[in-house]
């Protein structure tokens, strides 16, 4: 089932992160602030981000960017949820994969996933932890009436600098980062269309980000970022109309 998730669903996109102190230079307010370029970073493998909230119930927990390994990371919160989260293999340039984590499949109990305050404790990492803005706690998520899984596009770059001279050898800049984009198509009733058009406007287009995940059997098809710059709806027949999204991850990479 595909989900997404609207910017307004972040419960701690406006709250103020507290815990271990990172280096000098680094401030824990990064973590919210939905820049997954933007990094926080620790002097060393263990370290604890709390974010406080009204009582909230939390379902979907995306860290867009970081350089955790293992098992090493354990979510909490005041009201006794305590999960050891799986840390996916690293893809094979190095680079951390996005961390999307449903605790409603760790735990069903809405009340236990309902509190005040929430905690990403780290320990034991294999290096200095580092994580990335754009930590983002969801209250809920939202599916579509028609399924995208069954037909969509994905296409993957790396972002460099390129030179040429006027033999056309080529000379490129690495700038270690990577991005990925989908292509997909759904039908929608008016009323979906409706909820579609509503994420759009949340998000401003392509301005605020938000989660959109194809296949939660699937982490890799979960997506951080925005739209493109405009949402293209075609109306087939009453009541049906067929949404055609492009969906862009912000880059992510070493350079966090």
């Amino acid at each position: 089932m595909a989900l997404y998730f609207l910017p307004s669903q972040n419960v701690v996109s406006a709250v103020t992160a507290t815990g271990t102190a990172p280096v000098a230079g680094y401030s824990l307010a990064t973590l919210t602030l939905g820049t997954p370029g933007e990094r926080v970073a620790w002097a060393t493998g263990t370290a604890t981000a709390t974010f406080g909230t009204a009582s909230t119930r939390v379902d979907y927990i995306s860290i867009p960017n970081h350089n955790l390994s293992g098992s090493v990371l354990t979510v909490t919160n005041t009201n006794g949820l305590s999960e050891a989260i799986t840390i996916p293999t690293a893809r094979e340039d190095g680079f951390a994969k996005l961390l999307a984590i449903d605790l409603t499949a760790l735990e069903p109990n809405a009340t236990v996933r309902t509190a005040s305050s929430w905690s990403l404790v780290i320990t034991g990492n294999a290096s200095p932890v580092v994580l990335s803005g754009g930590i983002a706690l969801y209250s809920q998520s939202n599916s579509f009436l028609r399924n995208v899984a069954w037909g969509f596009r994905q296409a993957e770059g790396r972002n460099v600098i390129e030179h040429k001279n006027y033999y056309g050898n080529r000379l490129v800049y690495d700038l270690e980062t990577v991005y990925r984009r989908l292509e997909c198509l759904t039908l929608a009733t008016d009323a979906q269309m409706g909820n579609i058009r509503t994420w759009f406007r949340e998000m401003h287009g392509h301005i605020h980000p938000s989660l959109f995940w194809i296949d939660q059997t699937d982490p890799e098809t979960a997506y951080f970022g925005t739209w493109q710059d405009e949402l293209v709806i075609e109306r087939r027949f009453t009541n049906v109309n067929a949404v055609n999204m492009v969906f862009t991850e912000w880059p992510t990479g070493i350079a966090i």
